[in-house]
C-alpha cells in the first residue's frame, strides 16, 4: 500500500525535531537520558511499511533507513485515521493508547518515556489553540520558530545532546578520588611523623 503523504511528512518532522528538542528542553533531555543507551524505534501504521525509524545512541537520536529486523521498540497505529488524529493534533498519544488505537512491541516503560518526549515535541510544533485540548500548559524553554527552522534546515547528525548531570558527576568523582589520594598521602606522612616521635622518645 502506498504511504500517506501527510502522515509521512508529519512523522519525518517529528523525527527531525526529536533530537533538537531533547538537546534544548531540560524535561525532554532528562527523559532522553532515561531511555536505554542504544535503542532502535520504528513508528508507522499496522499493515503498512514503517514510516520512520529512529536510532538512539549515547548522545544522539538519528533518523535511519528502516530495516526488516525488528526494532527494540515498535509503535504502530492500527489505522491511518488513528494516526491522523494524533499527528494532526486532534488527540494526544496517551489518549490514542487509551482508545486502543496503537499497537506496542517492546518495553512499556521505554514507551511511556517516548510518549512523554513526543508530547513535549508536539507542544512546540502545534499552536496552543490546538494543544490546550490534550496537553497541560508548559513553559517553553526554546522558541517554536527555532524548532521549525531546525526541522527545515538543520542536520540531526550535528545535534549532540550533552548530559550535564553526568559531567558534574564525573567531575565530582574525580575530585573525590583526588581528595582520597591527598588524604592517603597525609595519613602516611602522619604515620612517619609518629614513628619518628617514638624513636626520639626511646633515645
Amino acid at each position: 500500500m502506498k504511504k500517506s503523504s501527510i502522515i509521512n511528512i508529519v512523522f519525518n518532522v517529528l523525527g527531525k525535531a526529536f533530537g533538537y528538542v531533547c538537546k534544548n528542553d531540560k524535561r525532554a533531555k532528562d527523559l532522553f537520558f532515561a531511555l536505554p543507551k542504544h535503542l532502535t524505534i520504528n513508528m508507522g501504521i499496522y499493515g503498512e511499511s514503517t514510516y520512520i525509524s529512529l536510532e538512539k545512541t549515547e548522545n544522539q537520536i538519528l533518523k535511519v533507513k528502516p530495516t526488516k529486523e525488528n526494532a527494540d521498540l515498535e509503535v504502530l497505529f492500527k489505522t491511518r485515521y488513528a494516526a491522523r488524529l494524533v499527528l494532526l493534533g486532534k488527540i494526544s498519544v496517551s489518549e490514542s493508547f487509551a482508545r486502543h488505537d496503537i499497537l506496542l512491541k517492546g518495553d512499556i516503560n521505554t514507551a511511556v518515556r517516548l510518549v512523554r518526549i513526543i508530547n513535549i515535541i508536539e507542544y512546540y510544533l502545534f499552536p496552543r489553540i490546538i494543544t490546550y485540548k490534550f496537553l497541560p500548559k508548559m513553559q517553553k524553554e526554546i522558541s517554536s520558530f527555532k524548532v521549525y527552522g531546525f526541522t527545515l534546515f538543520g542536520n540531526s547528525k550535528n545535534c549532540k545532546i550533552d548530559n550535564f548531570n553526568a559531567k558534574i558527576k564525573n567531575v565530582t568523582n574525580k575530585n573525590a578520588e583526588k581528595h582520597n589520594k591527598d588524604t592517603d598521602g597525609s595519613d602516611k606522612n602522619l604515620e612517619k611523623l609518629q614513628n619518628v616521635e617514638k624513636v626520639s622518645e626511646k633515645v
